[in-house]
């Protein structure tokens, strides 16, 4: 119901300002969890290789064996973690899951910490830039443009979400058939292989604009705060997203710099 304000001299609504509120603070305890958990993964990608070394006294064939446990360790956790982060999201909120999230982002360190080292010191064509700052950018920009057309499309999101499963089964499909073009037409399946490419990278797109959507929902709900793990689990999902996405526009800066040499 809306009520007059003498003072600011307009009518306000109070439920539509707690709701705004509401939506701000659950917004900004996800992004604050989100930003913990990617500081951490960058940390720590940077650090393992150095870690392992350390750990092994130097020895590059024992600090091979090491980062090879702790990739297969972080493998298994992540499996494990995300499934238990995933079936307590509604449970009573627990320092558990704050733990598990972070620990979560650790293990995705050392997973990715081939991958991010490498994109560290690869510069972009005749640039001084490295891949990965342009790739964190890139990425960055895709998460915010995925964020305002999940609140443009609004009304009409639950249209899109069949499309997204009809997309990933067409994906499969195409994966298969390429296996049997390949051997005998490799200017077909390498014609298949870029559509296959970008449609996955269409696919995370959506799939974020989904996620997004989702949250922001909850959060109208009210469902996302000091009560429940919603807020470490809505953290979690944003956090995968950019995790694919930054994998993915590393690969393709990666492979654009190769054609160039």
């Amino acid at each position: 119901m809306e009520t007059y304000d003498v003072k600011k001299n307009r009518y306000e609504n109070p439920e539509k300002q707690e709701e705004t509120k509401s939506v701000t603070l659950s917004y900004t305890r996800v992004f604050i969890y989100l930003a913990i958990a990617l500081a951490i993964t960058f940390g720590v990608s940077y650090g393992w290789p150095y870690l392992a070394i350390a750990v092994s006294g130097g020895n590059h064939e024992v600090a091979s064996v090491v980062n090879t446990v702790g990739i297969v360790v972080s493998a298994i956790y992540m499996f494990v973690g995300g499934l238990i982060m995933s079936l307590k999201a509604f449970s009573k909120r627990t320092k558990a899951m704050a733990v598990m999230y972070y620990i979560y982002a650790f293990a995705m360190g050392i997973l990715c910490s081939s991958i991010f080292y490498v994109a560290t010191y690869e510069t972009l064509g005749d640039t001084n830039v490295p891949i990965i700052a342009l790739a964190f950018g890139i990425s960055a920009g895709l998460m915010l443009m995925a964020a305002g057309l999940s609140y443009v499309l609004r009304n009409s999101m639950h249209k899109i979400i069949p499309f997204i499963s009809i997309l990933a089964v067409g994906i499969l499909i195409l994966t298969i058939i390429n296996l049997f073009v390949w051997p005998f037409n490799g200017a077909a399946a390498n014609v298949i292989y870029w559509i296959i490419d970008y449609s996955i990278f269409a696919l995370i797109f959506l799939s974020i604009c989904i996620d997004m959507f989702r949250i922001n929902a909850m959060a109208k709900l009210g469902w996302i705060g000091n009560e429940t793990n919603l807020a470490y689990y809505a953290a979690y999902t944003i956090y995968i997203d950019f995790i694919y996405l930054i994998i993915k526009v590393i690969y393709i800066l990666s492979l654009s710099n190769s054609k160039r040499r």
